[in-house]
């Protein structure tokens, strides 16, 4: 299914994964790119991609996605003050990273993109050879 090794680099950040004690409920997750805002600035969702997970992973998709897309300073992270704030933030790079595996048979060069781009988020929460 991946090639390469975007197997092994996604089971590698599978290896951090701890278990998080938390409630599931419908969240957004897929903000980021999918929300625009009129001349008021008042938001409007353009996409919605429903999962049944925690708010705080849904916060950590967004926070994550800003970082790696929209040139937010890394330092965003620190808005997500969750207990397990890094076990979300691994969780949503691993989302976008298997999302990215599985579109590289049709978009080849999307993982290591996309690699790059959660690389810094990456090196802060764990130590990524």
């Amino acid at each position: 299914m991946f090639y390469g090794n975007m197997g092994e680099y996604i089971n590698k950040i599978f290896s951090f994964f701890e278990k998080i004690n938390c409630e599931n409920q419908i969240i957004h997750s897929d903000l980021c790119g999918n929300t625009l805002f009129t001349e008021n600035k008042i938001p409007v969702i353009i996409d919605f991609s429903p999962a049944f997970r925690p708010i705080r992973y849904a916060e950590a998709i967004i926070i994550c996605d800003a970082i790696a897309w929209e040139d937010a300073p890394l330092e965003l992270m620190d808005i997500l003050d969750a207990q397990d704030r890094d076990q979300y933030m691994l969780r949503a790079i691993n989302f976008r990273l298997i999302i990215a595996a599985l579109n590289e048979p049709n978009r080849p060069g999307i993982f290591n993109s996309e690699v790059k781009c959660f690389e810094s988020i990456l090196k802060k929460i764990i130590p990524i050879v």
